[in-house]
């Protein structure tokens, strides 16, 4: 019987991916673990190595599996790349916390100057790496509910980093000015402040702009004042891109209500 070589390659393949996403099983209790789309990652790059190493795999081969280390090889594996992880969030949060401003949002103030030093004082990476202790009660223009423990509070950090890099573009007046006119009980409330002002400055910027579709409009006017005023930064453009949905929705409901 002949057997077809694309075909075992691929049953080969359905087995290991199978292997990794169980191994998250045990991985993930030590804060680690991958998704399925970066085992396939993780797979395709191992046979491109291989294939320019002419080097042929029987079995498991270089690749076995990580629920048969010893426990405590996987334990303290785990553990290195958890505290790694942490000093790093602690480094991203001391560089922003020195120029740090609220602009007088009680609730961010209260989510990132109170609450995350409690995190690095309460967060256990021994026994309880995926905890993230807080509820980050100021809300993100992006969703990190997927993420847990260090790797949550981690972004989190960071998006609250890009958010600093964006509203210190303005003055503070100005700022202050924008969320007024969008609520003037903001200061109480739990919204986050970054996006107003953005919303704001995208719509003002694409009024004399002949685009068709709001979306598209936004995405123009969001590209360029990144450009424009913040020397290219993509990073911030993506997390800020973020928000281009809900500020087409509420531009639109703007024009139904005029009309």
């Amino acid at each position: 019987m002949l057997v077809d070589k694309d075909r075992m390659i691929q049953l080969q393949e359905q087995n290991q991916l199978s292997q990794i996403i169980k191994t998250n099983e045990v991985s993930k209790r030590f804060g680690l673990s991958l998704t399925e789309q970066d085992a396939k990652l993780l797979l395709k790059e191992r046979r491109n190595s291989l294939k320019k190493q002419r080097r042929i795999e029987f079995g498991e081969g270089c690749l076995p599996s990580k629920d048969r280390l010893p426990a405590r090889q996987a334990y303290e594996h785990g553990l290195s790349i958890v505290k790694d992880k942490t000093a790093q969030a602690l480094r991203t949060y001391n560089e922003i916390i020195p120029s740090f401003s609220n602009y007088g949002s009680r609730c961010l103030y209260d989510t990132f100057v109170k609450g995350i030093p409690e995190f690095f004082k309460w967060y256990d990476v021994w026994f309880e790496p995926q905890n993230a202790i807080l509820t980050l009660d100021y809300p993100l223009l992006k969703d990190i509910s997927v993420l847990e423990g260090i790797d949550k509070i981690h972004e989190y950090i960071r998006c609250i980093g890009l958010e600093q890099i964006f509203l210190n573009g303005f003055s503070a007046e100005h700022v202050n000015n924008v969320l007024s006119k969008y609520n003037p009980y903001w200061r109480d409330s739990i919204d986050n402040i970054c996006e107003p002002v953005l919303t704001y400055t995208l719509v003002k910027d694409m009024e004399n702009d002949p685009m068709k579709g709001i979306g598209e409009r936004l995405s123009f006017a969001l590209d360029k004042l990144i450009q424009n005023h913040y020397e290219g930064n993509r990073e911030l453009g993506d997390y800020l891109s973020s928000a281009i949905d809900n500020i087409a929705c509420f531009t639109q409901s703007l024009h139904a209500t005029d009309s």
